[in-house]
């Protein structure tokens, strides 16, 4: 089972104890699909040995660093647009909520905070931004402090969303714009929980004994996210309320960090088929193998797709 996403620098490099050997799931002697290079996908890589933005066609083909310095830089999410990718960096000292154009010009610091704030969102019409912070943590930053908060894409009009003493994390907003869903250990066990903007109120949607963390949004409203209740890190996928669960990637190998194509068609997700974590592709629907997009060294992870 692969360890949770944590934004603190040492848990910047992954470190994998068991190798597995690659594999593929379901589609049976399916090919691998093709994948139209139009799609551009931006990740976290640490092949240059610390943690880069990285971007490629969807393909995988034209791995072209966004980021080039000494600090942390990761978490990456495009806007729906595809022109800006919000990100998280610690190039100032502390982790920060940075935007910048898709090409990797013009990074701009919209948190300028003192607190550690990572794990960004866009909204879907782009004007707010979801993040997790522990600026309102009375001694030293511990997970249990991590909070939910939505501000604008300025960096203004902070709004806090959560307020509970265990950990809540990896947001992002349902495809109407009026919800963050995201992880949460309030019952005691991570589960995917969402709460709305306005009143405020999460509500439970896993409710399972498993681990059920890091999810995501697909552009027909339902949610994909990482669980081990197939006693195995996978991919899987639920209704928006919850129900209909499905596992998606169905392997012996470790999986995480799903992301949907914007036609729907296509999972993209982290595994260690390979050996380390490396980017894969496949039909959303299961109807041929994945695909490796990326096969190098570091781990590469938290893939976005425009």
């Amino acid at each position: 089972m692969l360890p949770a996403k944590r934004k603190t620098i040492a848990a910047t490099s992954v470190v994998l104890a068991i190798t597995f050997a690659a594999g593929c799931g379901g589609g049976g002697g399916a090919q691998p699909p093709n994948v139209p290079a139009l799609d551009r996908i931006v990740y976290q890589s640490t092949a240059g040995g610390d943690a880069e933005i990285v971007i490629m066609n969807g393909d995988g083909t034209g791995q072209t660093p966004l980021t080039n310095n000494t600090a942390f830089d990761g978490d990456p999410k495009f806007n729906r647009a595809g022109n800006k990718i919000v990100f998280t960096s610690n190039r100032d000292g502390n982790n920060e909520i940075y935007i910048m154009d898709a090409d990797g010009k013009n990074p701009v610091n919209i948190t300028k905070n003192a607190a550690s704030d990572s794990d960004p969102a866009f909204s879907p019409d782009g004007s707010k931004i979801v993040f997790v912070s522990d600026r309102n943590r009375t001694g030293p930053s511990l997970p249990s402090e991590l909070e939910i908060y939505v501000m604008n894409v300025n960096g203004s009009g902070l709004t806090r969303l959560t307020n509970n003493a265990a950990f809540d994390g990896d947001p992002v907003f349902s495809l109407d714009g009026r919800r963050v869903i995201y992880s949460s250990r309030q019952d005691n066990n991570e589960e995917i929980y969402q709460v709305d903007l306005v009143d405020k109120i999460p509500r439970n949607l896993t409710q399972n004994p498993a681990v059920d963390r890091f999810p995501n949004v697909t552009p027909g409203g339902r949610i994909i996210f990482v669980s081990d209740r197939s006693t195995n890190s996978e991919i899987h996928i639920m209704d928006a309320d919850g129900k209909n669960v499905a596992n998606l990637t169905q392997n012996p190998a470790p999986d995480t960090d799903g992301a949907v194509s914007p036609d729907g068609q296509r999972l993209i997700f982290s595994s260690v088929r390979l050996g380390t974590l490396d980017i894969f592709s496949m039909p959303l629907d299961r109807s041929a193998a994945p695909k490796p997009l990326t096969n190098v060294a570091g781990s590469e992870r938290f893939p976005d797709v425009r």
